[in-house]
């Protein structure tokens, strides 16, 4: 491809990686107005534990790979 075809394509998926994220943004911002919600507090708990024991592999594994 020529390097106007490489940008146009970039930029065409950029573009389309934006729409793409609005509109699940737009159908989670509908959702949590609508509906009636429970609170589960073992749901929560779990899911903040997987959020910083994927955050401390991550930034481990990075480490490791800058340190050599």
């Amino acid at each position: 491809m020529s390097l106007k075809s490489q940008a146009t394509v970039k930029c065409f998926l950029k573009m389309l990686s934006s729409v793409c994220e609005s509109i699940i943004f737009m159908y989670l911002g509908i959702t949590a107005v609508v509906g009636t919600h429970q609170l589960d507090l073992a749901f929560i708990v779990g899911t903040l534990v997987a959020c910083l024991v994927s955050h401390a592999v991550g930034k481990c594994l990075l480490f490791v790979l800058l340190r050599t």
